[in-house]
């Protein structure tokens, strides 16, 4: 039983060995693990290496955000013998019970693999910390295929970084095909609440990037558009009302 993971990477190397590392002492019973880094500059996989660390780059330079990361992941990696995608962000680490409970909540709710399983985040040390449930995700393989006329990309193209998940949550939840796993747990490093975790990335996703998507998922929202129930972006939408 294969589970593919896949972390949108950019410049933040010490944060990224953490993660894999956690990945790599993950205890799993019969699951294949297959990790993918997907990154827009190659220069830092060197010292990942020298780690032994396992996994695989995508290096895809035109995508700096989350957005066409997990896409290409999705897109790269379809595989009808997996039976789910975890994606995730690289400021976290995984608990190393995370993948064996999340994949038990996908099989138990969804035996077909039909469905979408969030992650429970903490942030150490900050019981106040709460999050969007559907940040960080496990994709079964019968939903994921549900996004085949798009090449499997799960996340709607017009964002950049941030509200994608919502729509992904949005169109799980009213098929009643989302459950967040509360037993399997990630630490989320955030820099809101961690101050040492803050870094010269964060400034590149805050401010214009924020507004910017949030602008498209309000407009979007007017429209009745949510990815997944269709597959139209705003201007192919508003394309059509005016023929």
């Amino acid at each position: 039983m294969k589970i593919h993971i896949g972390i949108a990477y950019h410049n933040r190397l010490n944060k990224l060995i953490r993660l894999l590392k956690s990945i790599n002492n993950s205890k799993v019973k019969e699951i294949e693990i297959l990790t993918y880094v997907i990154c827009d500059n190659e220069k830092d996989f060197v010292e990942c290496i020298k780690n032994d660390l396992n996994f695989k780059v995508f290096y895809y330079p035109e995508a700096p955000y989350v957005v066409k990361k997990w896409n290409s992941f999705y897109k790269e990696t379809y595989d009808i013998n997996s039976i789910g995608w975890l994606n995730l962000v690289d400021d976290v680490e995984l608990d190393e019970n995370c993948i064996q409970l999340a994949v038990n909540n996908l099989l138990s709710n969804y035996p077909d693999s039909d469905g979408v399983i969030g992650i429970n985040q903490i942030c150490p040390n900050h019981p106040e910390y709460t999050f969007q449930p559907s940040g960080q995700i496990l994709i079964g393989r019968k939903f994921l295929e549900r996004y085949k006329e798009v090449e499997y990309q799960v996340c709607a193209k017009e964002y950049l970084q941030w509200r994608q998940d919502l729509e992904t949550y949005e169109y799980s939840n009213t098929l009643g095909k989302f459950i967040l796993g509360t037993n399997a747990l990630i630490k989320h490093y955030h820099p809101s609440f961690i101050k040492k975790e803050l870094d010269n990335t964060h400034f590149l996703i805050r401010g214009d990037i924020i507004n910017k998507d949030r602008k498209i998922y309000n407009e979007r929202q007017k429209r009745g558009l949510i990815w997944g129930q269709n597959f139209q972006t705003i201007e192919e939408y508003d394309a059509q009302r005016s023929l």
